[in-house]
């Protein structure tokens, strides 16, 4: 049976991700294993132990089972060939509770040998005993053991022969914790949905719009709970300020505890429940699954509150948190639990974003692929699946670059719907964030036929970013007068000076950006596509690169601007707000007299970054569409598949 070249493909992604299936599903299988009790001091040795010695340790188990004990020994530097006993029993008791017998000759020096046996179950807070016995050790063919020098050990004793000791032995009393078999599940539905989307796409042409609602739904799903909640940047503020404006206060409260309101005390206990705080930037912990089930259990009990201060969101526009905010009052309504409302919080985000990256892609005639990959972009799909406004912004911002474009493509009158819908988004866009005021140049590219005549064209665009720059200008002088929070909360950043010296330096300045962009170019487009959590996690190489390979190649493949004034004003609005992104963050977030701009991650060009392929070569290479569609597809499948699991093991598995 031949193959099809794109069979071959799917088959080497394929193989390409099967180890890091294997690896997760090894780890669950093999549960992890941390310290139960121990003491790990040494500063001596027992001695060499010779036939019919025998070392004692008792302890006091702090866990519910003892899987396996170590034991740090010395074989003095030599192959002995002895025989050493092992032997536990509870504190009291004349029989083992279990015994391994091992050959000395296999031992190595000062490293920890582990006697593994049957779990002992139900041991928390009981007292046990070990021992090691040699059976035929003589001088200078014996191990031996190392220890502390002094008793270290408060709920235990070392004991040679029946005779207590200084000091406790060098050891790891260890328990294994079974992973919950949810994991399992997940892991194989991952796979399952892998081979599953490789079978659709080799089988079915599927237009672009749909290929997005497919990933997007189901592997949406998955960063619902993969990506635990409040591990996406600033979630837990959003959060509160999602949940002020479903309460119908739109504007926060400014008193003598900060700036924020007054919410339900549980929000707060479910941070501390998920472990927020030990999570982040801690790659070593992980998420407590018992704690997460305690949490979906915890009632919400909205009338028991306290003050929250976040300050730094309450000024952000109401209209980046509508999908967020009915998604927490809707949870309310029907009685859900704290966490539960979150999740659905983050359900109704992710779901509007859905629909309208849905609806760009459906609407914009040309670089539908493009748009597709970008939107699939993991650090998107992060942040859309959480309670960031990422998502929103992200979202309007695709359909008003796809209203423009469609408009530029079919010269023909705009309904006054379509002209009120594009007159909205671009105020929209500008309101929540006004860096991003460049976009709207992209206005002037619709055609004078578009409307009555070129002056009525004009008025229109002209219109809106005056409309969008006096809205965004009016709701920061609110936030700044009513709230009286500065635009720079920072120590050490005065956001007057910075701009006086900005304007005044124009020259240096601009070294400033362009130095600032050369040291972190390599951060901005891992940042842009795949540094996920608080900044905490890099996906490998492979993915990054490889996002950024086709939406290069994608630019040669696919239809793209044709008229070189077009791409000029489409490359034009990406710099200009390129640089507006860098000066806010100098002027807002800089320290004064820093040589280089703080704060700046790529994820804040994505809004825009469509505008740089569609503006790409004037080459078209012929390609059947079906096959740059199958192509395109199996990527997507196995970079976000395998982006999931890099994710999961991050949370969930040590």
């Amino acid at each position: 049976m031949k193959l099809s070249k794109n069979t071959i493909f799917s088959l080497i992604l394929i193989f390409l991700i099967s180890y890091p299936f294997y690896e997760v599903i090894s780890k669950i299988i093999d549960q992890r294993e941390y310290i139960n009790q121990g003491q790990l001091s040494s500063a001596g040795t027992v001695g060499e132990i010779l036939a019919g010695d025998i070392v004692t340790q008792s302890f006091k188990s702090e866990a519910d089972k003892i899987t396996s004990v170590e034991v740090l020994i010395s074989n003095y530097y030599r192959t002995n060939k002895s025989t050493l006993e092992f032997g536990i029993k509870e504190e009291g008791s004349n029989s083992n509770l279990r015994t391994v017998t091992i050959d000395t000759e296999f031992l190595r020096d000062n490293e920890y040998y582990t006697f593994d046996f049957e779990p002992i179950e139900n041991t928390k807070g009981k007292s046990y005993n070990f021992y090691i016995k040699s059976i035929d050790g003589y001088k200078d063919n014996s191990i031996t053991l190392h220890k502390s020098e002094e008793d270290t050990l408060k709920s235990g004793n070392l004991y040679i022969n029946g005779i207590e000791q200084t000091g406790d032995l060098t050891f790891k009393v260890n328990d294994k914790e079974t992973y919950p078999r949810l994991y399992i599940f997940l892991i194989a539905l991952l796979a399952i949905t892998l081979l599953g989307l490789f079978y659709i796409f080799s089988k079915h042409a599927i237009t672009v719009q749909n290929g997005f609602l497919l990933f997007s739904i189901i592997y949406g799903a998955f960063f619902l709970f993969f990506v635990p909640f409040s591990q996406t940047p600033d979630e837990p503020v959003h959060l509160f300020r999602a949940y002020e404006i479903s309460t119908g206060k739109l504007v926060s409260i400014n008193n003598v505890e900060g700036v924020g309101n007054y919410l339900p005390k549980s929000l707060k206990e479910v941070l501390y429940q998920v472990e927020h705080y030990n999570i982040a930037f801690h790659p070593e912990n992980k998420v407590d699954y018992a704690g997460y089930k305690e949490a979906f259990s915890m009632d919400l009990e909205p009338e028991d509150t306290e003050f929250y201060d976040f300050g730094g969101s309450s000024v952000y526009v109401p209209i980046q948190y509508i999908p967020q905010s009915l998604g927490l009052l809707t949870g309310r309504l029907l009685g859900f639990s704290a966490l539960g409302i979150i999740f659905l919080g983050k359900l109704f985000n992710l779901a509007t974003w859905i629909f309208l990256i849905y609806s760009a892609i459906k609407l914009i005639p040309l670089g539908k692929e493009l748009l597709l990959t970008i939107s699939l972009f993991p650090i998107v799909l992060q942040q859309a699946s959480s309670l960031s406004p990422d998502a929103m912004l992200m979202g309007i911002s695709a359909l008003f670059i796809a209203l423009c474009v469609r408009a530029y493509k079919k010269p023909e009158t705009m309904a006054i719907r379509d002209k009120t819908i594009l007159y909205i988004i671009a105020v929209a866009i500008v309101l929540i964030k006004i860096v991003y005021l460049p976009m709207l140049l992209l206005l002037f590219m619709i055609p004078n036929e578009s409307f009555k005549n070129s002056r009525t064209k004009y008025f229109f665009a002209i219109g809106a970013i005056i409309t969008a720059v006096v809205a965004a200008g009016g709701w920061l002088l609110y936030a700044n007068s009513e709230l009286t929070i500065s635009v720079a909360p920072f120590p050490a950043v005065n956001t007057g000076k910075q701009i006086e010296f900005a304007i005044r330096n124009v020259l240096y300045y601009s070294e400033i950006v362009r130095d600032t962009l050369v040291d972190n170019f390599l951060f901005y487009v891992q940042s842009m596509i795949g540094v996920m959590g608080w900044l905490d996690l890099t996906l490998p190489f492979t993915i990054i690169l490889g996002y950024l390979c086709v939406v290069v190649l994608l630019s040669f493949f696919v239809e793209t601007i044709e008229e070189g004034r077009y791409k000029l004003l489409m490359i034009m609005s990406f710099a200009l707000g390129a640089v507006l992104i860098f000066s806010s963050l100098y002027a807002g977030w800089t320290p004064v007299g820093k040589d280089t701009i703080d704060g700046v991650q790529g994820r804040y060009f994505i809004p825009m970054l469509l505008l740089l392929p569609l503006a790409g070569p004037a080459v078209k290479i012929e390609a059947d569409e079906r096959n740059v569609h199958r192509y395109l597809y199996s990527y997507i499948n196995w970079a976000t598949n395998y982006t999931l699991i890099v994710l999961f093991m991050r949370y969930f598995i040590f």
